[in-house]
This record gives C-alpha cells, sequence and structure tokens, in this order.
C-alpha cells in the first residue's frame, strides 16, 4: 500500500483491529511527516541567498501554474543574485534556461523577457565572455529598438549600469546610466511610460551618485536636482524621500548644511508619509549628526528624542535592522554627551552599545565596533583639540595684531616716500617742460624773425643789382622802418611770452581789445611778403568786434596763419581773413583762407594732432619753414581757451579757424 494514498476504508477495517489502528497511526504520521517535508521543499533557496531552490519549483506544474507576483519576484531575486556573483555558473545557467521555458509556457509573461536578456547578459559578464556579451548586448538593443519596447530598452541599459555598479566598474556604468539618460531625451520624459518615469527617477540617481563619488560636482548636483524633480512630476514619494536624503549627504559634504536641513526634513517627512519608517528613522539620525556638526546641541537632542521614540514605536516589526537602529541611536548619543561635557553619560552609552554589540553577535553591529571606537576617539579628544586651537588662535591672534601695526608704520613709510618721488617727479617734469620751452622759445625766433629779415635782404638785394632804383629806394625806406618797429615788437611780445612760458608755463593776460585793429595791425607786418607774392588780402568782418584775450598770443597766432597761406599761394592769388562772431553761443571764429595747393587729408590730419610739429614743406617759390607754426597756434589758442580746426582740398586751397570766447 502506498502510505501517501489511503482512504476511509483502511479506517473502517481499523474499527475491527487494534492492530490495523497503530499500524494506521503510524501511516497516517509518516504521511503528515513527508507532506510537511515537501511543503518545506517548496522554500529551499540556494545558500546565502534568498533565491528559490530550482528543486523546489522546477516541475511543470510550478511552470503552468506560478502567479505572476511570485514569477516576477523570481526574475528580481535571480538578477540580485548574478549582479553580486552569489550564484554558481552552472546552477545559473540552469535557472537562465528555467526562466526562459517559463515565458514560452506562459505567453503573457513576454514582458519580463526583457529582465531575462539582462540577466543573460550579466551572466557572460560575470564569465568574462566579452565577445558573446557584445553580440548580445547588440542584438538585444537592436530587438528592443526594432519593436518600439523603448521601456524595455530603458531597464536593460539601467540594469546594466546596476551590474557594473554593483562589480565596482564605474565607468562602464556611468556609460550605461547616460545611454539610459539619452533615451529618455530622445522620447522625452512626458512621453514615457509610467514604468519607464519610475526607471527615469532611478536612473538620474544612480547618476548622480556615481557623479559624487568621482568628485565631479556639478554633474551630481544636476543629476540628483533632476531625479527629484521627476518624482516630484509623478508624484512618487518615496523616491522623493530617498533622492531628498542623498542630495543632503552631498550638500553636508560641501558645506551647505542649511540646505542639507531641509532636505533631510524633506526625507524624514515623506518616509512617514509613505510608511518608509527604516528612512524616516535613518533621516532623523542624519540630522542629529548635522545638528551636532552645526554645534545646535539643543536640536539635536529633540531629534534624538524623536528617533528613540519612533525605534521603539516599530521594535517588534523591524527584527533584524532595529539592532542597527538602537546601535545608531547609542552612538549619537554617546556624541551628545561628549560635545555637551557629559563624559560619564557618553561613556554609559558606550558601554551599553558594546554590550549590545556583544550580545547580538551580528556581523552588521559587530562591523561599526570599530567605527565607534574610532569616533570615541575622536571626539574624546575635540575638547583637548579645542584647546590647543585656543592657545593657536591666541598667538595667531597676537601675530596679527604685531601684523597690522607693522603694516601701518610701513604703509605710512610708504606714503611719506611716495610723496618724495611724487615732489621730485613734479620737479623733473618741471624742468622738463622749462627745456621744452626753451627750444620753443629759439624755433618761435627763428620761425617769426626770418619773415622781416627776408623782407629787408630783398629789398638790399633788388637795390644793389639795380633792380630798383635809388628814388624807389627811398621810397621803402619808410616801409623798412616800418618793417624794422614791427620786428622790434614782435621780438618784445616773443620775450614777454618765452618769461612768462619759462617761469610758469604759457600763462596769458587777458585784456579786453579790438580785433579789427589787431588785425590791421597784424595785416601791415605781413604787407611786404604779400607784395612779393603780389598776393591780395582781403580783411572780411561785418561789425567791430570786442574780444577778451591775451593779444600778445592771438598776434602770433593769426601771425602765423597768414605766413603760412602766404608761404603755400600761388604769386597773383588772394588770401580772406574772415571774423564770424557768434554772440548765441559767445564765439567769434577767425578763419584764415588761401586758394593754395592745399592739403591732402592724411597730412593734415597728422598737423591737427601733433604736440611737436611735423616736416616742414617748401613753398610755392620754395620757402622753408621749421613746421613749428601750427604746433604755437595750437597751444596757445588753447591757452585762450579756444579750439583750433582745419579744412583743405587738393589744388583748391586751405582754411585754418580759431574759435575764441568774446567775453570771460
Amino acid at each position: 500500500m502506498n502510505i501517501l494514498h489511503f482512504n476511509s476504508f483502511s479506517f473502517y477495517f481499523a474499527a475491527k483491529n487494534p492492530f490495523i489502528i497503530l499500524k494506521n497511526l503510524i501511516y497516517l504520521f509518516v504521511f503528515v511527516l513527508l507532506v510537511g517535508f515537501q511543503a518545506k521543499g517548496n522554500n529551499i533557496v540556494y545558500p546565502g541567498t534568498k533565491l528559490l531552490h530550482l528543486d523546489s519549483i522546477g516541475n511543470m506544474a510550478f511552470k503552468k501554474n506560478c502567479p505572476e507576483e511570485k514569477f516576477n519576484s523570481l526574475i528580481y531575486d535571480f538578477n540580485y543574485t548574478i549582479f553580486r556573483s552569489l550564484l554558481p555558473l552552472e546552477d545559473a545557467r540552469a535557472y537562465l534556461k528555467f526562466l526562459r521555458e517559463v515565458i514560452i509556457i506562459r505567453p503573457e509573461f513576454e514582458k519580463y523577457s526583457y529582465s531575462i536578456d539582462l540577466a543573460q547578459a550579466s551572466l557572460y559578464l560575470m564569465c568574462k565572455d566579452y565577445q558573446n556579451f557584445v553580440k548580445f548586448d547588440n542584438s538585444v538593443q537592436e530587438k528592443l529598438i526594432k519593436k518600439g519596447k523603448f521601456t524595455g530598452l530603458l531597464e536593460y541599459q539601467v540594469g546594466l549600469g546596476n551590474f557594473f555598479n554593483f562589480n565596482s566598474n564605474q565607468d562602464s556604468a556611468t556609460q550605461r546610466y547616460r545611454m539610459a539618460e539619452g533615451i529618455i531625451n530622445q522620447i522625452g520624459f512626458t512621453n514615457l511610460e509610467t514604468k519607464a518615469k519610475d526607471i527615469s527617477i532611478q536612473n538620474a540617481n544612480a547618476l548622480a551618485i556615481g557623479f559624487r563619488e568621482n568628485n565631479v560636482l556639478d554633474s551630481a548636483k544636476f543629476y540628483f536636482n533632476l531625479g527629484l524633480l521627476r518624482a516630484q512630476l509623478t508624484q512618487r514619494v518615496d523616491w522623493q524621500g530617498i533622492i531628498s536624503g542623498n542630495l543632503a549627504a552631498f550638500q553636508i559634504s560641501n558645506g551647505n548644511t542649511e540646505s542639507a536641513e531641509e532636505l533631510l526634513l524633506q526625507d524624514y517627512q515623506q518616509s512617514i508619509k509613505t510608511g518608509q519608517t527604516g528612512s524616516a528613522i535613518n533621516a532623523l539620525l542624519s540630522l542629529v549628526d548635522l545638528h551636532i556638526l552645526n554645534q545646535k546641541y539643543s536640536k539635536a537632542n529633540q531629534i534624538y528624542d524623536t528617533a528613540a521614540l519612533l525605534i521603539k514605536r516599530v521594535e517588534p516589526t523591524y527584527n533584524e535592522e532595529i539592532n542597527i537602529f538602537k546601535s545608531g541611536l547609542r552612538l549619537r548619543a554617546i556624541k551628545l554627551g561628549l560635545v555637551s561635557g557629559q563624559n560619564t553619560a557618553a561613556l554609559f552609552y558606550l558601554d551599553s552599545l558594546y554590550a549590545a554589540l556583544r550580545k547580538e553577535k551580528s556581523k552588521e553591529i559587530l562591523s561599526d565596533r570599530y567605527v565607534i571606537e574610532d569616533s570615541f576617539s575622536k571626539i574624546v579628544s575635540l575638547k583637548e583639540e579645542r584647546k590647543r586651537n585656543t592657545i593657536i588662535a591666541g598667538a595667531i591672534t597676537i601675530l596679527m595684531i604685531l601684523a597690522i601695526i607693522l603694516a601701518f608704520l610701513q604703509r605710512r613709510y610708504n606714503s611719506a616716500l611716495s610723496e618724495k618721488n611724487a615732489k621730485i617727479k613734479k620737479q623733473s617734469k618741471k624742468l622738463e617742460n622749462l627745456n621744452q620751452q626753451k627750444s620753443k622759445l629759439f624755433s618761435v625766433v627763428a620761425h617769426d624773425i626770418r619773415g622781416p629779415i627776408g623782407t629787408l635782404n630783398s629789398l638790399i638785394e633788388l637795390y644793389s643789382e639795380k633792380e630798383i632804383s635809388e628814388k624807389e629806394l627811398i621810397e621803402y625806406s619808410k616801409r623798412i622802418g616800418d618793417n624794422l618797429n614791427s620786428l622790434n615788437a614782435m621780438l618784445d611780445n616773443l620775450l614777454i611770452w618765452a618769461k612768462s612760458g619759462m617761469e610758469n608755463g604759457i600763462v596769458p593776460k587777458f585784456s579786453k581789445i579790438d580785433l579789427e585793429d589787431l588785425c590791421q595791425e597784424i595785416t601791415k607786418q605781413i604787407k611786404p611778403q604779400l607784395s612779393k607774392k603780389n598776393i591780395s588780402l582781403n580783411f572780411i568782418h561785418s561789425e567791430q568786434i570786442w574780444v577778451q584775450t591775451d593779444p600778445a598770443l592771438l598776434t602770433v597766432i593769426v601771425r602765423n596763419l597768414l605766413t603760412n597761406a602766404i608761404k603755400f599761394s600761388e604769386p597773383n592769388s588772394s588770401i580772406d581773413l574772415v571774423l564770424t562772431p557768434n554772440k548765441d553761443i559767445n564765439k567769434i571764429d577767425i578763419s584764415v583762407v588761401d586758394q593754395g595747393k592745399g592739403i591732402d587729408e592724411k597730412s593734415l590730419t597728422e598737423l591737427l594732432q601733433s604736440n611737436t610739429g611735423v616736416a616742414s614743406k617748401p613753398g610755392t617759390q620754395g620757402e622753408l619753414g621749421t613746421g613749428l607754426g601750427l604746433v604755437l597756434c595750437k597751444e596757445f589758442t588753447a591757452a585762450l581757451n579756444g579750439t583750433f580746426s582745419g579744412k583743405s582740398t587738393l589744388d583748391k586751397g586751405t582754411s585754418f579757424t580759431v574759435s575764441l570766447p568774446m567775453d570771460l
């Protein structure tokens, strides 16, 4: 008789035979034991994993009747074990084959084939079979793109990124995450399916963490904020909490504690809202650390109390993690005791923590022992370090005060030295100006005396060559006398100007003069030069004009302009001396206009801009010059608060204009 197959007839016969009753009871016990063993066998897992063993589920009945939720969980656990290389290679291949067989039998599970492709690709990488991996990877991507399964493609890329990340290949992980981000950008976040949006949040968070670990801070901050934005748009409060916590840790590492506090509070609130109590406790413990760092001990104590109450409330439901939370809480108690000077309390919590570690014998908790000892050692030495820092700070303060005093004295010394140097520089500049004025004096004497003396010399030559008669010489004698008188007056003016220039530069002596009288006097001085070239001078003015100016300087200006006009005018031509008053703007324009050779635009610009003169060109009859005439005109015009301008047309003539104020 099959011990697993019995029926009510056995009990019928047993009623008439006690031995049979005992025998059937034994059969029943064995049956219950085997059924229990068989049920327990359904929960056999691979060592070190949560993955159900193929011996438990590898039958046809399971393949046909496996619930979708169970199958999805199997794929997740399988990928988890592959990522961490927790499964022997042969077992992994057998399991992969089993999962594919389930999909063939259950077409409705086809949507999970992308996850199985991910497992296959990960298996190639685990075996370091890179050649087959590349072929398979390309074929999967082409297949998914061809079918338009972008959510599957996104899941595949992010999954491979996670595999590389778990296996410490950060560069390859970042490459896959970037490829996933490219898919998201191509499709557009708002056009993604719900599952794809969730994956995109995970991808941004993974990219941010990778950039943070590689110290690419700007990119890390960007992707943290991008992930947080996507979580907000999809109302994924759980992810908002996770990314807020990660972003807070990032901000703390960069010294932005205010922003970190806000993010940790957000993480705590959202974790409570979504029932993620473990995440909420971690956020509170991080807030305690943050407030200790900022020396806000009162706030740290308040949040510590909140964390303690929350841990106590969830203790019955968090069997494994509760000990880690308690250890974290005790560690914060140690820190708070030490920073607030309560060393006795800190030592009490330290002993309590060590007792818990020894009692629990949890590998995860025991691994924190060295961290705790290190933290305790650092915190105990904190006060001594602060004392040393206080002494060092005092010494630095004294040195800084001495440095400030020395800097002040040095500044005063430098200031006095600068003043002396400035005075010497000013005197040197003054001497340089005096030398320039002396040079200009000789130049102006040579320039302005040449005209009258040349006229006198011409008359003597004409008489000696008998070009003119004695009678004509007598006629010109009065003119010669006038020229000598004019020359004498001119020399007086030049010497007065030179004297004032040597002492204080060009200092005009303003007086009110009749401009017509001044121009008439200048006309007499240059009349011999006009006669020699038979040039007529047209004095054009409409009324009597009075101006407030320096007559000596203005005489030099007008005479130089007329002399230059004569020099560059053809014989038998004419020159205009024009006075144009403009009483509305209190200006008088004095213009000298000739019909001579003219000046090209480039040369005219050089003449008007030069402060040292340009090479003089010969006149229409070979007359020579120094090239300083216009320089003196410009300088004297500026000294008289006026402006100097000129315009010219080749072969048509030139005009220069001095614009002066009529009244000061």
